[in-house]
């Protein structure tokens, strides 16, 4: 999951799952070992354009789907 700048240092200390690592400071990704479901998937869309889930890509394209039907409602 890659974290924007400004919500590096939330995450780091209110970490998304507790499996939480940190893969990369520099590009701050970090990496999150779960179940995908469906709270996770909500959890992660409350940080909005600030996290951006780069793998798996069934939950990428979860995400997707989500995010393009809000846009459509407005």
């Amino acid at each position: 999951i890659w974290v924007s700048n400004f919500s590096k240092d939330y995450i780091e200390t209110k970490p998304i799952h507790g499996s939480q690592k940190i893969i990369d400071h520099g590009n701050r990704i970090i990496e999150i070992n779960v179940i995908p479901n469906k709270e996770l998937i909500s959890h992660i869309l409350t940080y909005g354009n600030d996290v951006e889930v780069l793998s798996p890509q069934f939950i990428r394209d979860e995400i997707r789907a989500i995010l393009e039907d809000a846009l459509h409602k407005y």
